[in-house]
């Protein structure tokens, strides 16, 4: 009676296979959590962008003259905040009026963190240094303050020398603790 031939893998060749899905599935979750930081980051930058051509945008069209003033709905409630466009007479205040900026984005639904899903934080008297953001900030937070020429500020180089003396900044944590910023100053 001829023996029956028993088909089948070896140990050996069953191990080889799940290794090598083992290698593919690690190098895809690598590629994915690269990019999904790199998707953050875009995120991020452009929500950055986003408040920044809006400031400038508001202050250009309002501040026409040294008395005017911007006035921005902020909240559920309608409340209104405002900063007058002119306190002296180099524009210095351009800096100062970013209490209106900060309610009102901060107000806003629509703008989430993009990592973790909470509204925009991080809207204090002055943004954090790179020292101490990790304490206040987090990856996808942003921050619109004030800051110009002599104060302790991360953006003092960058911002000064496109010729602001004061400037208001728009600053963002990207993943790993770094900053991304951007600033509104006179120009104009």
């Amino acid at each position: 009676m001829p023996k029956k031939i028993v088909k089948g893998f070896t140990l050996i060749e069953l191990l080889v296979v799940v290794a090598i899905i083992g290698i593919i599935s690690t190098i895809g979750v690598v590629g994915y959590s690269k990019y999904t930081k790199i998707a953050q980051i875009a995120a991020i930058k452009a929500q950055n962008k986003e408040m920044h051509d809006f400031i400038k945008t508001t202050i250009l069209t309002t501040c026409i003259n040294y008395s005017d003033s911007v006035s921005l709905k902020y909240g559920s409630q309608n409340k209104t905040a405002t900063a007058v466009c002119n306190k002296s007479s180099d524009w210095h205040t351009v800096g100062s009026m970013y209490r209106p900026f900060q309610l009102y984005f901060a107000g806003k639904s629509d703008f989430r963190n993009v990592i973790q899903g909470q509204t925009v934080v991080g809207m204090g008297g002055s943004c954090p240094n790179r020292a101490s953001a990790d304490q206040s900030m987090k990856p996808g937070n942003h921050c619109i303050s004030y800051e110009s020429i002599g104060s302790r500020s991360f953006s003092q180089n960058a911002c000064s020398s496109k010729g602001y003396s004061a400037w208001i900044i728009i600053g963002s944590m990207l993943p790993d603790e770094i900053y991304h910023f951007n600033c509104v100053g006179k120009t104009w």
